[in-house]
């Protein structure tokens, strides 16, 4: 068993790839309003957490690894690109190609300047430097390390200084070690890297000093391929700076290359270099290198517990719907985990967490990454398994769906691990198969039931049984097309229908048992699939099933807008690095980069600098019109967002780039620029910039009529047969302005008062002299009102978000329900718990739902929630509760100016007695019978 403990630690610097920060105070503990967790075991020793914690201030989803380090079968690895040693390589990458890897994060902090990163800091392997720079931690304690040696855990900062020292006395400073940087000085380049020098005859036009076994064997001055030797290395210098050091490195010259560190290489396993330290010794610090440590990133951490036995590595996801983190956060989170030391490493957009699920042969990333795909990175951190095979193994059985229609498909996967979590192929045809409760078909790994009831399939292979229970259902009452509309330019697109049974469970439903059709000839649907055909347009997809139909639609076409009038903006020039010459004008429309870009080794960019540029509200696509050469050229926007989230646009070669879909409007232009990364040749030349353009694709709730097709509901339309208590539900009465909106407000309070409670519910403007009976006016505020046969409850929403508006209303909610006596319960909202398109609510209401339907679950009570905003009525029903969308007196004009009176004001009545509950949607305005 290894033997591990934490030993002394110190202090941090850091550079954070690609980021732009300001700072910000916040608060150092986010408290957790409700938190959802999972958990998976990866290997003995090693397991993998999910959680996503609700906050006062937002989202927080957290990846965690847990290492038990005294497991003899695990190990920490240093990942690279298995080609090129120092290239970019995403995480993911990097472990398979490793192939033991189960579970790892990104790593180092790197430049980003440089032609390939560089990794900021001292890099250790089996006891050799794979990476160092001359005199790093030397001076001033920058990046900390994770070290593994002697079968010891600690964290600590390496410095190093390095001389190559002659037999005569000479001493030569070292400028790196394996650094693909040659600069000024020499670098010395050993097998960790490379085994030959034909990468390294890349970099430069070098001389190379080839020492074997401490002694100068051959002097190369050209573009000669040889092999680094394995006792020994090959010292590297510009040609330009030949005359410096030949002399000193004749062939058959003794050198020694020298090193003044504060550690040992001796046992030295592993040595990664983070950032400052977040925890020093039990307390939260801000040592060494630090990245905007006041403004929430996403970020990545590893640490130790006390007892130094367990390493946790951490990812916060940020920069969308999860808010990321502080340093102060970050540290508060590790702590939860029992860390004692910990250091950050890379964040942003680097921020990745990989694992390998137990039968898996792969790596997937788990989190979310903010740049919307994995970075490529220089190095990561990887938990390798070298467990040895066994004979005896485990199967995992899974299907797609645990709920499913009669005569449509569960797909299944049979995976197996033995017993020290390696995966272990199965071959599908030798699994037999059985099943009880009922019966199907079970074909290339897919059943398709016969019969409704609980299944139960068994898998039997090589002599192991796995057993997995299914519920088969046929009483259909709705289906769900999504998406709900799709866009024509898109091109060809899938359909995915997905069907609800009777107890509001969803399941989805084979789309070759589905009838499909289009209102217009705008293409064509085969088994769900989309095909457009020759003329662009909007209509209306029908699909059929089972007596239910369900809708959905194609729309096409978009807006253009000009985003910002040249004319009357003045960008200031700014240059990066300082040397780059250029210069940005702006006369009558149009900017002007006139830029000149040296030959060089690291990025150039002329910016142009905006103030007060806004784009006011959401756009698809943001375009810009240019003239000039862009050969070798990028062009790049760095924004920030009404919440002061900062992102960077990167325009493809028809200067057009995706606005990101979460963005809190309206959003500030900085900088627009132009830049070249690492090159050989000068790049000179003029840009000219005459608009900036958005871009908005046409949306359903451009439609005019857009159906809503309610789910058969036992409860619904049931009118009783005898006097009951009647509740009566209307949406907003606010922001009236139209005279048919007096109209239909009398006619709301002549209809409501008739009933023996009303609910004027969302953004209200009553009349309380016109309401004659009973009623309840929202007001935006936690309320709770009983009645004989039902609670009703209030949540305020005006922020967007239950927990933004009031917080404290979660507990309350929760309690209210608990308490409650009555058997229908009826919660108030203005925001849509499932199926919302405000992707910085859908977490929460997600949330929301899970905790409302868990108490209908155990509680068995009837319970709807109302969400009294936007411009539609809808009604569905989910996992027990009936979800209605109330529009109340915001209405959709014609483009005739008509309005369907008897479509635009709905209601809803429940009536109620010792018996339950039953509603209907009604019209306000009733369609009328004419006779002759």
């Amino acid at each position: 068993m290894k033997r591990i403990k934490v030993v002394g630690m110190i202090q941090t610097l850091v550079l954070l790839a690609g980021m732009v920060f300001t700072t910000t105070p916040v608060s150092a503990q986010l408290e957790s309003i409700y938190e959802q967790s999972s958990a998976l075991q990866l290997a003995n020793g090693l397991t993998y957490e999910a959680v996503t914690k609700l906050t006062e201030e937002g989202l927080v989803d957290l990846y965690v690894l847990s290492m038990d380090l005294t497991e003899p079968y695990l190990d920490l690895k240093v990942l690279r690109d298995d080609e090129v040693f120092g290239a970019s390589e995403q995480v993911s990458d990097m472990s398979d190609a490793e192939g033991t890897i189960i579970g790892g994060i990104n790593g180092s902090f790197f430049s980003m300047g440089a032609a390939v990163g560089e990794v900021l800091g001292i890099e250790v392997e089996n006891e050799t430097i794979t990476y160092a720079i001359d005199d790093y931690n030397y001076y001033s304690d920058n990046a900390a390390n994770l070290v593994i040696q002697d079968d010891l855990a600690w964290i600590d900062y390496l410095s190093i200084s390095m001389t190559l020292q002659t037999q005569d006395g000479k001493s030569v400073r070292i400028q790196g070690v394996n650094t693909r940087s040659v600069g000024g000085e020499p670098v010395l380049f050993n097998r960790q890297a490379y085994e030959t020098t034909e990468t390294i005859n890349q970099l430069a036009d070098l001389y190379k000093v080839v020492v074997e076994d401490g002694m100068v064997i051959e002097v190369i001055d050209d573009d000669t391929v040889v092999e680094i030797p394995e006792d020994g290395y090959v010292v590297v210098f510009k040609k330009e700076d030949a005359q410096l050091y030949l002399s000193s490195l004749d062939v058959g010259t003794s050198v020694h290359f020298k090193t003044v560190t504060n550690f040992e290489l001796e046992d030295m396993a592993l040595a990664i270099p983070g950032g400052g330290f977040l925890i020093k010794d039990g307390q939260t610090v801000s040592e060494g290198l630090q990245v905007a440590a006041n403004k929430r990133h996403p970020r990545t951490a590893v640490g130790l517990t006390e007892d130094g036995q367990t390493l946790i590595a951490m990812v916060v996801d940020g920069r969308g719907n999860s808010i990321g983190a502080t340093q102060e956060e970050l540290a508060a989170y590790m702590k939860g985990y029992g860390v004692y030391n910990a250091i950050q490493m890379d964040g942003g957009g680097s921020s990745t967490l990989v694992v390998r699920e137990p039968g898996e042969f792969e790596t997937e990333v788990v989190n979310t990454t903010s740049d919307g795909s994995e970075r490529a990175v220089v190095n990561g951190l990887g938990i390798s398994l070298n467990a040895p095979e066994t004979d005896e193994f485990s199967l995992i059985l899974e299907g797609d769906q645990d709920r499913v229609f009669v005569n449509n498909k569960v797909k299944l996967s049979l995976k197996a691990v033995d017993l020290n979590f390696n995966p272990v192929e199965v071959d599908e045809d030798m699994v037999a198969w059985s099943m009880s409760g009922g019966y199907g078909v079970i074909e290339d790994m897919t059943f398709t039931p016969k019969v409704a009831g609980d299944i139960v399939l068994m898998a039997q292979y090589k002599g192991q049984t796995r057993y997995l229970e299914l519920t088969v259902v046929d009483t259909l009452i709705d289906l769900e097309i999504v998406p709900k509309a799709i866009h024509y330019d898109d091109g060809i697109q899938n359909l995915t229908v997905i069907g609800t049974d009777e107890d509001g469970y969803k399941s989805v439903i084979d789309n070759t048992l589905l009838s499909w059709s289009l209102s217009e000839d705008v293409g064509t649907i085969l088994s769900g699939t989309f095909y457009p055909g020759e003329n662009p347009g909007n209509a209306r997809i029908d699909v059929k099933y089972q007596g239910i139909k369900e809708v959905a639609y194609v729309v096409s076409g978009s807006e253009e807008r000009d985003l910002l009038d040249l004319s009357k903006t003045a960008p200031t020039t700014l240059v990066y690095p300082e040397t780059v010459q250029g210069e940005v004008r702006s006369d009558d429309g149009v900017v002007t980069f006139d830029y000149n870009f040296e030959p060089s080794e690291v990025a150039q960019a002329l910016y142009a600098v905006f103030e007060k540029a806004k784009i006011t509200s959401s756009v698809d696509t943001v375009a810009l019109s240019m003239e000039g050469d862009l050969a070798g050229i990028t062009i790049k926007a760095h924004m920030t967002d009404a919440d002061g989230e900062d992102f960077t646009l990167t325009f493809d070669e028809n200067l057009q780039a995706q606005m990101p879909s979460v963005l809190a409007y309206p959003v500030s232009i900085n900088r627009i620029y132009v830049l070249t990364f690492a090159t050989e040749e000068a790049k000179t030349g003029e840009l000219r910039m005459d608009r900036i353009l958005g871009v908005k694709k046409t949306e359903i709730t451009d439609l005019d009529d857009v159906l809503s097709i309610p789910p058969v509901d036992e409860l619904m339309n049931t009118l009783p047969e005898a006097e009951v208590f009647t509740l009566k539900i209307f949406g907003a009465t606010g922001g009236r302005n139209r005279l048919l909106d007096e109209v239909v407000m009398d006619k709301l309070y002549e209809t409501f008062n008739q009933a023996d409670y009303a609910v004027y519910a969302g953004a209200s403007d009553i009349d309380v002299t016109k309401v004659k009976n009973d009623a309840l006016i929202y007001d935006n505020n936690f309320q709770v009102v009983d009645l004989d046969e039902a609670r009703v409850i209030t949540l305020a929403m005006s922020e967007g978000s239950l927990v933004k508006t009031d917080s404290s209303q979660w507990a309350k909610l929760e309690s209210a329900m608990a308490q409650a006596v009555q058997g229908c319960i009826v919660i108030i909202g203005t925001e849509k718990l499932i199926d919302n398109s405000d992707a910085s609510f859908t977490k929460e209401g997600e949330m929301l739902h899970e905790m409302i339907s868990s108490y209908v679950k155990k509680s068995g009570k009837t319970l709807f929630y109302i969400n009294a905003s936007g411009y539609d009525y809808n009604l569905s029903y989910y996992e027990g509760i009936r979800y209605i969308d109330l529009n109340g007196l915001w209405y959709k004009v014609g483009s005739n100016h008509e309005v369907d009176l008897y479509d635009s004001f709905q209601m809803i009545s429940l009536y109620m007695d010792q018996d339950g509950v039953t509603y209907n949607v009604e019209s306000l305005f009733p369609k009328t019978k004419v006779s002759d």
